[in-house]
């Protein structure tokens, strides 16, 4: 074959190949939106199943309260008809008492039927939490298909970083090294996941790392803060327990550039504080928890009333709270005690 024609059909197959890979880098952003979509009904879904559990929480102690107050009443008839004076007075009295019986009978079902339903509320919580977890694994597995189709490459998994940049902590350059890391959001935002690995393989919740974040949401642009944002949701777990005043001004900052940047910020905060190691024993309260529940509660005497402040940790300590009370009652399920 002649070498000219040779070439020529290389080049032809060469031009079908980026044809191939334009035509798989245009369906990257469709596969991803369907993905998300899914992701966004799977969210509503886990939603509306702790909404359930904690309204069946709620009705539990009104029922609670109901027979406590029931069985008041009947103590109290049943001293009254130690001093009644007429046949017709204690009639009445034990048809009250029966009536107190009959309503708390009713209320025990109604506990029971709830009971019963918590099972079920319980495997629905569980198997929506499994199900976002596979679809937020997916986005990310789709995320890092599509950035080495895009770039040419596939980046080194930030769980292999392990300490190898720590040592750059020590060095003159340490803040220069983190503000190139942040830079690249804006210049490579494909390679976000991976960025944010890399700034908390080198940095860690001190003064420089948050400066370098601080320098970000200063910048007064929605992108920037932005930027500052998924680095946070990356950072070491409890930021927001750790650096009170940070989070805080974090939070105002942002709000301050875009309400619902303010919004996003506060939540981040507040999923990043429930991330990191969970070592609780069978019949007793995860210290973690119980940890949250009592530094929230101090750190909110801390701000004004009204505050972000004592909103952030007022949060925090509901949702220790909450996670309390649910491991209560999974103890109780399971017999434990």
């Amino acid at each position: 074959m002649l070498p000219d024609i040779e070439n020529l059909l290389k080049l032809q197959d060469t031009d079908k190949e980026i044809r191939r890979l334009q035509d798989e880098v245009a369906e990257f952003p469709k596969r991803v939106a369907v993905i998300e979509q899914k992701l966004a009904g799977t969210k509503a879904q886990l939603e509306r199943a702790q909404a359930a559990v904690k309204a069946d929480e709620a009705a539990r102690r009104k029922y609670d309260t109901a027979i406590a107050d029931l069985r008041g009443k009947i103590s109290k008839y049943r001293d009254q008809s130690l001093d009644v004076k007429t046949n017709d007075q204690y009639k009445a009295l034990l048809h009250e008492i029966q009536f107190a019986e009959k309503e708390i009978a009713a209320n025990e079902d109604k506990i029971l039927e709830m009971m019963v339903n918590a099972d079920v509320r319980d495997k629905e919580v569980k198997a929506a939490q499994a199900e976002l977890k596979a679809e937020t694994a997916e986005i990310e597995k789709e995320n890092e298909k599509g950035n080495e189709r895009i770039t040419g490459y596939t980046p080194i998994p930030n769980s292999r970083f392990g300490n190898a940049f720590r040592p750059l902590m020590n060095g003159p350059q340490y803040k220069q090294f983190l503000e190139q890391v942040a830079a690249r959001f804006a210049t490579q935002p494909n390679q976000a996941f991976w960025l944010r690995g890399l700034f908390w393989s080198i940095g860690s919740i001190d003064a420089t790392s948050l400066c370098v974040i601080d320098e970000l949401v200063h910048r007064g642009d929605k992108d920037s803060v932005r930027d500052a944002l998924q680095l946070i949701g990356g950072a070491p777990p409890e930021l927001a327990l750790s650096r009170p005043h940070f989070a805080v001004h974090v939070i105002e900052e942002s709000r301050r550039v875009d309400a619902q940047l303010g919004v996003s910020a506060e939540s981040i905060l507040l999923t990043n504080a429930q991330t990191g190691p969970f070592n609780r024993a069978s019949g007793q309260p995860s210290p973690k928890y119980l940890s949250m529940k009592e530094r929230s509660a101090r750190l909110s005497e801390l701000f004004p009333q009204g505050s972000s402040g004592t909103r952030l940790f007022t949060r925090l300590r509901e949702v220790a709270v909450e996670m309390l009370n649910r491991e209560r009652l999974d103890d109780e399920q399971m017999g434990f005690e």
